[in-house]
């Protein structure tokens, strides 16, 4: 699957595909100030070169005779020759792209399979709230990042472009000990160097009964976007994936669903028409 479907913004008004070549999408207010809801997409890829790169946390063999596309359709297939990634291209490519794999989605007793599941999991997120957000577009702006081949940079770029008053992130999170599938959204507390304001972690934690506390370590990523915001209006709402980054990622609909409530109910209750 590709890392982001654009139907699903293209069906909104004044949906916007503007920074970088990795597709940030940008809906709503686009003027400065506003609540900024921002969806971080971390999808598995690879970066083609002499020898295919694995971006963000794949590892080489879990990319193995993966079939890869980009958004205009299939690519080609990776494979392992001599212990190293190896591409090969149905048509001609040039190198610096960034190719995803192609996975079908199983969708089987409450839980979501596949590589890039996450992704899945963010789109049904999305699906979900943007046409309940209709009524905001002037005070709410909703961004779709895709960092696995930019880094942060596309997330820094759209909070120093809107410039807003309060900032909602969305992202997944790896399932760990005391993160577990199937008990809702994941509230964060601190992740890596940065402490999320106190208020702002009650709010959410009072708008939704299903949630677990979240201590990330992402050093010093969510730090970086923090001091961007120039806000203490700022906090950040995971799901936990199984095995995220693999070859099978796993993804429980409740949590899904717990999110998605999550924002409703915060861009409800804080976002002023």
């Amino acid at each position: 699957m590709e890392w982001m479907n654009k139907e699903l913004f293209s069906a909104m008004p004044d949906a916007d595909f503007f920074i970088g070549e990795n597709g940030t999408m940008l809906w709503g207010n686009k003027n400065k100030g506003g609540t900024l809801i921002l969806f971080r997409m971390m999808p598995s890829g690879v970066l083609l070169g002499k020898n295919p790169v694995p971006l963000q946390k794949c590892k080489v063999n879990q990319l193995e005779d993966s079939v890869v596309s980009d958004t205009d359709g299939v690519k080609g297939i990776l494979r392992m020759k001599n212990e190293k990634l190896t591409f090969e291209s149905f048509e001609t490519i040039p190198d610096g792209a960034v190719l995803y794999p192609c996975s079908e989605i199983l969708c089987k007793g409450g839980f979501l399979y596949g590589t890039n599941a996450a992704q899945d999991a963010i789109h049904r997120i999305i699906r979900g709230c943007l046409d309940a957000w209709r009524d905001y577009s002037a005070v709410l702006s909703v961004a779709v990042v895709n960092e696995t081949a930019n880094g942060i940079e596309d997330s820094l770029a759209m909070i120093t472009r809107i410039q807003p008053d309060r900032v909602l992130i969305c992202a997944p999170c790896p399932a760990e000990d005391s993160i577990e599938l199937g008990k809702g959204a994941c509230v964060c507390m601190k992740d890596g160097g940065c402490m999320i304001n106190r208020n702002e972690y009650e709010n959410l934690f009072l708008l939704e009964k299903h949630q677990q506390p979240f201590v990330g370590d992402t050093k010093c990523s969510l730090s970086r976007l923090y001091l961007a915001a120039k806000t203490r209006k700022m906090a950040a709402i995971y799901f936990p994936v199984d095995d995220l980054w693999g070859r099978i990622e796993k993804v429980s609909l409740f949590d899904v669903e717990k999110t998605q409530n999550l924002l409703l109910k915060y861009v409800e209750k804080f976002v002023i028409i």
